[in-house]
């Protein structure tokens, strides 16, 4: 199952930097490659984390795609994805990315 959740991670990627979307579909074989491995938190660390994702993706206007994807890895992959170490480097890989994105010109714009 990590093969196909590697390849569903890597075309969502693909189809996010082309078009700004994902699409519901892309999400499927995600979500059933993640099922067989699941580690979800609590249920009261659940609900407050997914509250606040939304929350924040509402009243920022962040893609409903990229809620739906985090929503999912939360569901299924929760424990993981709130351990330090993990969202530490999630920062430290997105601040690397805007970096360059920033040195290229582009801007922070899609």
């Amino acid at each position: 199952m990590p093969v196909l959740t590697l390849l569903t991670s890597i075309y969502i990627c693909i189809v996010d930097v082309r078009s700004h979307r994902i699409p519901n579909w892309s999400l499927l074989p995600l979500a059933l490659s993640l099922v067989v491995d699941s580690s979800a938190p609590s249920f009261k660390v659940l609900t407050l984390t997914l509250t606040l994702l939304w929350s924040v993706g509402l009243l920022f206007g962040v893609g409903m795609g990229d809620i739906k994807l985090l929503s999912l890895l939360l569901l299924l992959q929760g424990s993981q994805i709130l351990d330090f170490r993990y969202l530490l480097n999630a920062c430290l890989v997105a601040s690397v990315t805007i970096f360059f994105k920033l040195l290229m010109g582009s801007g922070l714009r899609g």
